[in-house]
């Protein structure tokens, strides 16, 4: 039988040689020439560096600049206000054994505050975090309450971070954004006092950013007494993400630790000084015969942390010639002059209290708490501006709330009233 020959391996048909040609090369060939050839759609390639996901935490903006000396030239600048501030505070009064950790007296340290230039910086996210060009987010102008913040070890930019929009700002932005500043004290004491260090850099701003909020009435009247117009101000919305030609980034003027929850260690006294000063003086004047002397700040229409036998508090405090307030109907400067002609104030804690800075030296103050809350915001206030403060402790009752300092509580009345004795206020 006549055998068939086989064609010679040059003429083997092209199928079978590129197949024997990818076994051999492992491919490489055919990988090399289809990757030229594919083109990567936009939506896909590679973000610029600037709307890039940012790259590492540094909780310390001078330290960022003292990194990158060569930015100085480019315009960036950094500047301190003042030396360290060591501000005393008065152990607080109050009926058996003080509160461990909390209203001892000692004396706190604030560091100088400052005002940093950066050109062509980020701003991300309802809170306004700071990310520098390089992609390293400013930890200490990004401000956050959680606990592993506190301890310097995350930022939840991290976990939470989205790629939106990028937009660019043209002129120069200052920033005064904060994460808590929907509450009134809050927008007092950690927004106010850093318009004052953009105006002692002398940094000529073209808009203000503020972090978004539903309550806009005491922001805008004190804004507009300020002179700041609606026109200057932006702010800071969920999906907020933007380039600042020139960001002007003022300091916190306040210190926290974390102790269970978030807790306030110190506020500038210089601070709390320039929104008095400030206030008073745009809204001023501040005297007035006609208002109530003693003072009781009723949370009946909070939706946390009320006192919920406020009824039998009332009464025996009508007796006292107390007169019930409730300072979220009322305007920031129908506020300052009700508290500037008040011999005496009682409270459960919250922010309606921030109102002590326009308070008379020797005025009397009594805040309730919750024993599971007891931040020491307004006895800092009253030892800066020489209030005779009292604290007494509740008791919590009701539905565990989410957060511990929402819950609702009751005062005993008798232990109220010994400590109206005690301050001289009651019979």
């Amino acid at each position: 039988m006549k055998r068939t020959r086989s064609a010679p391996r040059s003429k083997r048909t092209p199928q079978r040689t590129a197949a024997m040609t990818r076994r051999r090369t492992g491919n490489r060939r055919s990988n090399v020439s289809s990757k030229k050839k594919k083109s990567v759609p936009a939506r896909k390639r590679r973000p610029a560096v600037r709307s890039r996901k940012p790259r590492r935490l540094l909780f310390s903006t001078k330290r960022w600049v003292g990194l990158k000396p060569s930015s100085l030239s480019n315009g960036n600048a950094y500047q301190e206000f003042g030396p360290a501030e060591t501000v005393p505070y008065l152990e607080a009064k109050g009926i058996g054994t003080p509160v461990s950790g909390s209203f001892q007296a000692g004396t706190e340290l604030s560091p100088p505050a400052f005002t940093a230039v950066i050109k062509h910086a980020r701003i991300w996210g309802p809170s306004g975090a700071v990310i520098t060009p390089d992609g390293t987010v400013l930890c200490d102008v990004s401000w956050e309450y959680r606990w592993r913040f506190l301890a310097r070890q995350r930022h939840s930019i991290l976990r939470t971070w989205k790629p939106y929009p990028l937009k660019k700002i043209e002129g120069t932005v200052g920033h005064l954004a904060h994460i808590s500043s929907s509450n009134y004290f809050h927008w007092l004491f950690d927004v106010l006092p850093r318009i004052d260090l953009i105006r002692k850099s002398g940094q000529s701003v073209d808009l203000y950013l503020f972090r978004s909020m539903e309550r806009t009435g005491y922001r805008d009247e004190i804004l507009n007494a300020m002179g700041i117009p609606a026109e200057q101000r932006i702010y800071a919305t969920p999906r907020f993400h933007v380039e600042a030609d020139t960001l002007v980034m003022p300091s916190l003027v306040s210190r926290y630790r974390w102790k269970v929850y978030a807790q306030p260690v110190t506020y500038s006294k210089r601070a709390t000084e320039f929104v008095r000063r400030e206030l008073m003086a745009a809204l001023g004047p501040v005297q007035s015969a006609e208002k109530p002397k003693r003072l009781y700040i009723s949370r009946a229409n909070a939706g946390h942390r009320r006192l919920l036998n406020e009824p039998m508090i009332t009464e025996m405090l009508a007796s006292q010639d107390f007169t019930v307030i409730h300072p979220e109907n009322m305007t920031v400067k129908e506020q300052i002059h009700t508290f500037a002609s008040a011999e005496a104030v009682v409270a459960p804690h919250g922010a309606g209290l921030a109102n002590l800075a326009f308070c008379s030296p020797g005025t009397k103050v009594i805040e309730m708490f919750s024993p599971a809350y007891t931040p020491g915001y307004y006895w800092m206030l009253s030892s800066h501006f020489d209030l005779d403060y009292r604290y007494l402790i509740g008791e919590t009752i009701g539905k565990v709330h989410p957060w511990r300092g929402g819950m609702d509580i009751i005062v005993d009345p008798g232990r109220l009233s010994l400590l109206l004795k005690l301050a001289g206020i009651g019979d």
